[in-house]
């Protein structure tokens, strides 16, 4: 028994038994198995697993460590640390917040710096591409030689 599924062009042929109503009914079972797999694997790549969708739950995902002997707490998406546990655990949480607001800020600027270098680069201007990217990298010095010495 040879069976086509037209849309995919998926075909299964069955011969395992001498009955052609049992050979059907198994490749049916075998071609409705692929199928199922086919849009399995559609909705997976369609949807990869990412951090917005959830993550495996693994160690190397927190966010954020607090360890107390040390007396620090530690941001790990944006490598924040400070050595105030007590008072972070009391409610003064400003200092994290301020350094995740300039991260992510600082993300979408470059988002649309980087935005802006590819259109001129797409617009063949060159010299302005030039100009632009090496703002950035003195940009990008600045906010480290800021960082590091708060």
């Amino acid at each position: 028994m040879r069976i086509t599924h037209l849309p995919t062009n998926t075909v299964v042929s069955c011969q395992d038994e001498k009955s052609q109503i049992k050979n059907r009914e198994k490749g049916m079972r075998v071609l409705r198995a692929r199928l199922y797999e086919m849009e399995q694997q559609k909705q997976q790549a369609r949807w990869p697993r990412s951090a917005s969708h959830g993550g495996s739950g693994d160690r190397s995902e927190k966010i954020r460590t607090y360890n107390f002997p040390q007396n620090r707490v530690t941001d790990h998406r944006i490598g924040f640390t400070a050595h105030q546990l007590p008072e972070f655990m009391d409610g003064r949480i400003q200092p994290m917040i301020d350094a995740l607001i300039t991260h992510f800020q600082s993300e979408k600027l470059k988002g649309t710096r980087l935005a802006r270098l590819k259109h001129f680069i797409y617009h063949r201007d060159i010299e302005e591409a030039g100009r632009f990217s090496s703002a950035m990298v003195n940009c990008r010095s600045r906010a480290k030689i800021k960082s590091t010495s708060s």
